[in-house]
C-alpha cells in the first residue's frame, strides 16, 4: 500500500471491520495451502495481502499467545536474568582479551 498513512490506517479499519472470524479462518487456510478453497493457486501478491489482512486481524482481536507466529519464552532454558548475566560475562571476557594485547 502506497497511499498516505491516514488513508491507509482508514483502509485497515474498513478491512478489520468487515472481516469475520470465518473470513480470517480462510484466509490462514489458503495461505497454508497455497491455494483458494475453488483451488486456484494464489499469486505472490494475494499471499502478501492474505498475510497483512491476518496479522491486522490478529493484532486487533485475537489474544498474543494465539497470534500466527507466536513463540513462548515461558519455561525457556535461557530467562531474561541468564541472558543479561551471559552478555555481561561475554563482554567482561572481551574486555580481558584487549587488555591483554
Amino acid at each position: 500500500m502506497s497511499e498516505n498513512p491516514t488513508t491507509e490506517s482508514n483502509a485497515i479499519a474498513a478491512l478489520l471491520a468487515s472481516m469475520t472470524p470465518e473470513i480470517h479462518q480462510a484466509l490462514k487456510t489458503a495461505v497454508e495451502l497455497g491455494h483458494w478453497e475453488n483451488g486456484e493457486k494464489l499469486t505472490n501478491s494475494q499471499r502478501e495481502h492474505c498475510l497483512q489482512a491476518i496479522i491486522a486481524y490478529d493484532r486487533a482481536f485475537v489474544a498474543p499467545e494465539q497470534r500466527v507466529g507466536f513463540i513462548s519464552r515461558e519455561g525457556s532454558a535461557c530467562s531474561k536474568s541468564d541472558a543479561q548475566q551471559q552478555t555481561s560475562h561475554s563482554v567482561d571476557k572481551a574486555l580481558d582479551r584487549n587488555n591483554t594485547h
